[in-house]
């Protein structure tokens, strides 16, 4: 289906700049690009993993009837059996007693919302401001992800990520080290911020699943949903980068005319609606890499986990995790791969593409 003429008005590409250097496209254009010493990239990568896997006919996640309250002490009870060392902190987060999730009116700033099942309301863990304080806000839609949702933004909520910056705030720190633990981050740091939080999405459903909340079905949907998912935001990634490669910045109103002019003749539609998601939406590549890496290192740790003999060496694994959250804000995605895997992230991606053409062959047999 043919896309509708864009338009590139002065506007627009002022408008389409400013997004780039918000996002700081050039910058992750590099980033991602740039081989190792296997002369192998990111982007490389990312081409690897999209050539692996098969997805099935998307399915809803059943609906769930629970009070905040019912859903609140389901996820205490994980979090008390997992990770003990963090179930006051999840407790007092959820209560509302948290200092960090306090404003300076006394208030809460733990939120559970309703809404509406085709609305896209991102839950998240985040600053107002400079306010030495988190928000905690979850939106709700009566079914399991409301649970699985709420345990993944804490996860967040006790990572050094969010309160090292808590942190620098209230002991009013210099601004190059807020800068350091925020804006300055590089992208290898930033871009671990999401393998936490899928760690605990599994072993989350491994739980509901020992609790009879999920069963074997409502796992399946899950993956696959996962799976979509990771499809989805690697073709962000790669489109984006298929369009930067083909500029120059600052972007120029005759540029960028001229690229989508070719990819008008060329009937390459599809990189003309990435263009018009690049200058009307908040999703970017750069932000999409965190979830692939969060899910494919997440998928390999939890093999990993899965396939412990003993007790004793998945609570060695448990307690490895939780000493990991402590230690987030002080590394880079290869240490952080390191640090749960001993491997680096090429290695990670292959174990997984390993993982997924067995799969494949598995349920083609």
């Amino acid at each position: 289906m043919e896309s509708e003429k864009l338009n590139i008005t002065e506007k627009y590409v002022q408008e389409f700049n400013e997004r780039c250097a918000n996002f700081h496209a050039p910058e992750f254009l590099r980033f991602i690009t740039e081989t190792d010493g296997n002369n192998v990239s990111y982007l490389d990568l990312i081409v690897q993993l999209e050539n692996v896997i098969k997805l099935s006919p998307y399915k809803q996640e059943k609906k769930i009837n629970l009070s905040t309250e019912e859903m609140t002490a389901i996820i205490e009870e994980f979090y008390s059996k997992y990770f003990p060392k963090k179930a006051q902190e999840v407790k007092q987060i959820l209560n509302g007693t948290h200092p960090y999730f306090i404003d300076t009116n006394g208030n809460s700033t733990v939120h559970f919302e309703k809404a509406k099942p085709d609305e896209k309301r991102s839950s998240n863990v985040g600053h107002s401001g400079n306010n030495p304080y988190l928000n905690f806000n979850v939106y709700l839609k009566d079914t399991i992800e409301d649970l699985r949702t709420t345990a993944h933004e804490l996860s967040h909520a006790i990572s050094a990520h969010e309160m090292k910056i808590v942190d620098a705030i209230k002991e009013k720190a210099p601004k190059k080290v807020f800068d350091r633990l925020t804006k300055d981050k590089s992208f290898s740091s930033d871009c671990i911020c999401e393998i936490e939080s899928h760690i605990i999405e599994k072993l989350f459903n491994k739980f509901l699943l020992s609790k009879g909340i999920m069963n074997e079905e409502d796992i399946k949907v899950y993956e696959n949903s996962e799976k979509i998912s990771l499809v989805s935001e690697i073709s962000l990634i790669r489109e984006e980068r298929d369009i930067l490669k083909r500029l120059t910045f600052p972007i120029t109103q005759e540029s960028l005319t001229a690229l989508v002019e070719k990819l008008y003749k060329d009937k390459n539609f599809r990189l003309i609606d990435r263009i018009k998601k690049m200058h009307d939406t908040s999703r970017n590549s750069e932000h999409m890499f965190r979830y692939v890496v969060g899910r494919v290192v997440a998928d390999v740790w939890f093999k990993r986990f899965e396939e412990c003999k003993t007790n004793k060496e998945r609570r060695g694994m448990l307690e490895s995790f939780q000493k990991y959250l402590n230690k987030t804000h002080k590394l880079n995605l290869e240490s952080a791969c390191e640090e749960l895997l001993g491997l680096d992230f090429t290695s990670i991606v292959e174990d997984y593409c390993l993982g997924k053409i067995s799969d494949i062959k598995t349920q083609n047999i």
